[in-house]
């Protein structure tokens, strides 16, 4: 009996599917890690790339409302993003941009607080199912013309 335990040698089938099973649930896991923060960055991309969007495009708003205008706002902003719309509740003006080459557009929609406080609202919108990607608000003074 002595000589039949001495001469073991290898392993049985029993143990190398333990083995084997061992190995595949642990690289499962390791690859689901993987795809999940594959998917988690290509997310955290869209949003930063959106956010940078509607930073540009309120940027490019606060510049307009900063020159010296003769004309209302409704008409300079009719200039620049073509006729705006009025809302149902008659106090946002919504306007709506296409981003060229991206399947993205701007809404953005503006509100008289007063004489020449602005409230504007910017927000990039996906256009094949109207999710929004990114939304930036801010009140401007807009400047006047003093002439």
């Amino acid at each position: 009996m002595k000589r039949l335990i001495q001469n073991e040698k290898g392993l049985t089938l029993v143990e190398v599917l333990a083995s084997t099973v061992l190995i595949t649930l642990i690289l499962i896991s390791f690859f689901t890690l993987f795809a999940q923060g594959a998917k988690i960055n290509i997310t955290s991309e869209t949003i930063v790339d959106s956010t940078y969007l509607a930073q540009k495009e309120m940027e490019s708003i606060i510049a307009l409302s900063k020159e010296s205008l003769a004309d209302t706002l409704k008409i300079e902003m009719d200039n620049k993003y073509g006729i705006g719309v009025l809302t149902s509740n008659n106090e946002w003006i919504k306007y709506e941009k296409n981003i060229p080459n991206s399947t993205e557009k701007y809404s953005i929609r503006v509100k008289n607080i007063s004489t020449n406080r602005i409230n504007v609202v910017v927000e990039v919108i996906e256009k094949e199912n109207n999710a929004v990607r990114a939304k930036m608000e801010n009140i401007l003074i807009w400047e006047e013309d003093n002439q």
